[in-house]
């Protein structure tokens, strides 16, 4: 499988939002100058001012507004965007809320809008196939908007994440966070050097055959398959085309590695007997979502010696 290094490790993980053609056209809002604000604003409420008579509306597209975990960000910076520009004003809509729950009648919503040319301004995607939506011509490239703001610039961003997103070298999406889901382990046993093919990867686990257990106790086997083909879904799948090749061999090769990982058994192992896997070679590696320096010193503690990500 000629997958490039790294390939297999740096699938992160976003809070998505996109910039969207096809917009709605602009709305102003007219707001009374006499009108006072005496109170904090809501999240879908300007802050009246004197100064603010005419506001451009844009919109901002998310799904399930009211799990805090995936919105709470957006929420809090769309509240201080609000409260600050004399000249925008963002309106959340939440697809969920309209749909009544339904997750799929949301999508349903938002296709039927995209198609009737009343897509929103913005989205907030997660777990929505942003892939097609840049095949289809949905999305535009971020970049120029970046080049072009005074208070923002390429320099101040992360460069390797800017990359990492890019698509033809245009830049779709942007996060407000990001997570790197990675292999890690012992450099004695992983090797020395980062990233690596697919081939590399059946290499050692064919070198350390004690290791029954090789990534994780807490991870079973359907866990397992869905991690390794996210990672590489792109060497089988075309966005542009829509068609899959599930045919070749090299996913034949996938998937009788993720038969070979029968880890169930192992599904309740406490952190002690994983130590001792560790140290036995039952357990060589970690699949590691690596979010903050805690995540460095943990895998450090685990495996005791120097790490190496791939």
């Amino acid at each position: 499988m000629n997958l490039l290094r790294y390939t297999f490790i740096t699938a992160l993980t976003f809070a998505f939002v996109f910039l969207t053609v096809g917009c709605r056209s602009e709305e102003t809002l007219d707001i009374p100058e006499e009108t006072p604000h005496t109170t904090a604003p809501q999240i879908n409420e300007p802050v009246h001012r004197a100064e603010r008579v005419d506001l451009t509306r844009l919109s901002l597209g998310v799904f399930d507004l009211a799990n805090a975990n995936n919105i709470a960000p957006i929420q809090s910076l769309v509240a201080s965007f609000n409260s600050r520009s004399l000249t925008h004003y963002v309106e959340i809509i939440d697809y969920m809320d309209r749909a009544q729950g339904n997750w799929n009648n949301a999508q349903i919503l938002l296709a039927t809008e995209i198609l009737g040319g009343q897509a929103p301004d913005m989205l907030f995607l997660l777990d929505l196939p942003y892939q097609s939506f840049i095949s289809k011509g949905l999305l535009v490239d971020l970049y120029p908007f970046i080049d072009a703001d005074p208070e923002l610039s390429r320099d101040g961003l992360i460069e390797n994440v800017l990359l990492a997103l890019e698509v033809d070298e245009n830049l779709y999406q942007l996060p407000f966070d990001f997570r790197i889901n990675t292999i890690a382990g012992s450099e004695s046993v992983l090797g020395n050097y980062p990233g690596w093919t697919f081939d590399e990867f059946i290499e050692i686990m064919s070198g350390n055959s004690q290791a029954d257990v090789p990534l994780d106790p807490f991870f079973h086997s359907g866990e397992f398959m869905h991690h390794l083909t996210q990672s590489v879904i792109g060497e089988f799948v075309d966005y542009e085309t829509g068609t899959a090749h599930f045919e070749t061999e090299d996913f034949i090769n996938l998937l009788e590695f993720g038969y070979r990982y029968t880890n169930d058994d192992y599904w309740d192992a406490d952190i002690s007997l994983q130590r001792q896997m560790i140290t036995t070679g039952r357990h060589i590696m970690d699949a590691a979502e690596m979010g903050g320096f805690y995540n460095v010193v943990l895998l450090h503690t685990k495996f005791g010696e120097d790490i190496i990500y791939k």
